[in-house]
C-alpha cells in the first residue's frame, strides 16, 4: 500500500506523472496500480513469465541487429511482450557486456575470499552455523567437508554457471513511449537522483523541516535544490580540474 499512497499523493499536486523503479517494487500488484502510467520498472526473476522472457530472449539478444551504444559501448537490446497473469506487458531485454565482466569478477573474487575464510576455520562443533554465517547466498556455489582436520571446499559449477549465464542481463518493464536507449538511459540515471536526495539528506541536511506552511516549505525546498545545483557544480569543477591537472 506504501506504493499507492506516494502515487496518490504526488498525482494530487502534479497529474502527469512518470515513475522509475528498481527491482523490488516489480509485483502484479504494482503494475496493475501503474498501469495508466508511464513507468519503468526492472523485472524481478521471481515470476514464471520472466524467467521464460530471460530464457528465450537469451537465445537471439547477442545479434549484431541488437546492438545499441550507451555511454560509447556497446549493448544488445531486444524488445519483447509478454503476459503476467491478466496483465499484457512489454519491455526490453538487455544484455551489457562491460556489466557482465565486472559482475563476473565480483562474483569470483568474493566467492574465492568466502572459500579461503572458510578453509581456514578450525573444524569444531557447530562449525556448520558458522560456515552458513559466512558463506551467506554464496553457500549455494560450493559444498565443504572436513578432511583429516581440515576443512575443504568444491565449487558447484553448475550453479555458478547458471548465475553467470545471467550476468549483465536484465529486464526493463515499460509503459509509454520509450526508446531502448531512452529506456535504459532513465533507468540507468535513477542512482544519479539517489544521490541527489541523499546528498540532501546528509551534506545539505534537509530534514527535518520544521516549518509548517506550506509556502515556506516550498521556498525552502527550492533554496535547498538551488544548493543542489551549486553543489553539483562545483563538484565536477574541481573533478574536472583535477583531471585535466593529471594529463
Amino acid at each position: 500500500m506504501t506504493l499507492k499512497r506516494t502515487v496518490q499523493s504526488i498525482k494530487d499536486t502534479i497529474p502527469k506523472i512518470e515513475i522509475i523503479l528498481d527491482r523490488g517494487f516489480f509485483s502484479h500488484e504494482n503494475l496493475d496500480l501503474l498501469k495508466d502510467d508511464s513507468y519503468i520498472i526492472a523485472a524481478s526473476l521471481v515470476p514464471k513469465a520472466v524467467k521464460k522472457v530471460f530464457v528465450m530472449a537469451s537465445r537471439t539478444v547477442d545479434r549484431a541487429d541488437n546492438v545499441i551504444t550507451y555511454k560509447n559501448d556497446p549493448v544488445f537490446c531486444k524488445p519483447v511482450e509478454f503476459t503476467m497473469n491478466d496483465l499484457n506487458l512489454k519491455g526490453y531485454f538487455f544484455h551489457d557486456p562491460r556489466m557482465e565482466s565486472d559482475e563476473r569478477s565480483d562474483f569470483h573474487r568474493r566467492l574465492a575470499e568466502k572459500r579461503s575464510i572458510v578453509e581456514k576455520l578450525q573444524p569444531r562443533s557447530g562449525i556448520g552455523e558458522t560456515i552458513e554465517a559466512i558463506a551467506s547466498s554464496y553457500l549455494r556455489y560450493f559444498t565443504w567437508r572436513i578432511d583429516n582436520n581440515r576443512i575443504t571446499t568444491r565449487a558447484r559449477n553448475n550453479a555458478i554457471s547458471a548465475a553467470e549465464n545471467r550476468m549483465g542481463k536484465f529486464l526493463l518493464v515499460y509503459s509509454g513511449d520509450y526508446s531502448p536507449l531512452e529506456c535504459l538511459s532513465i533507468y540507468r540515471d535513477r542512482d544519479s537522483i539517489e544521490k541527489a536526495f541523499r546528498t540532501l539528506k546528509t551534506d545539505l541536511d534537509i530534514f527535518p523541516m520544521r516549518n509548517r506552511k506550506e509556502s515556506t516549505i516550498r521556498g525552502t525546498i527550492f533554496v535547498f535544490f538551488l544548493s543542489l545545483i551549486i553543489r553539483n557544480a562545483l563538484m565536477r569543477g574541481m573533478i574536472l580540474y583535477t583531471i585535466f591537472n593529471q594529463t
